[in-house]
């Protein structure tokens, strides 16, 4: 994860402030904002995530994967720079999953609807 740059707006990109004068020079990093990285998401190895970045619920980062923009939830997300490639499930099922928000119930609900996470969802009949 990486929520700074090099500023390229300066005479030389380098950390010359840190690494030459061993000051903190305020100008020496730029950021487009912070990483947010929703619930129930999966990041594969040696992926990056840039700055100014939102991940949304649910969402399967490929490894390798530059991240450049925000990622929708349940998006499946891959490639240099990333795009999405598909969905984890069909949009209504998302918008169930969503609204149960299961991420937000305490460890004993989640255990009192263990049968719940134990099937795979296929349609949205499986919330009924």
């Amino acid at each position: 994860m990486q929520t700074f740059n090099h500023n390229t707006s300066r005479l030389t990109s380098y950390y010359i402030g840190k690494n030459v004068f061993g000051e903190k020079w305020e100008n020496e990093r730029t950021t487009k904002g912070d990483i947010t990285i929703k619930n129930d998401v999966w990041i594969g190895a040696h992926a990056i995530v840039l700055g100014g970045v939102t991940i949304g619920n649910g969402a399967v980062i490929a490894a390798n994967t530059v991240v450049t923009k925000d990622v929708p939830p349940f998006a499946i997300y891959a490639g240099v720079p990333g795009k999405v490639i598909g969905y984890r499930f069909e949009p209504e099922v998302i918008a169930k999953i969503e609204k149960l928000a299961w991420w937000d119930w305490s460890i004993e609900k989640i255990k009192e609807n263990k049968e719940l996470f134990k099937d795979n969802v296929k349609n949205a009949d499986f919330f009924s």
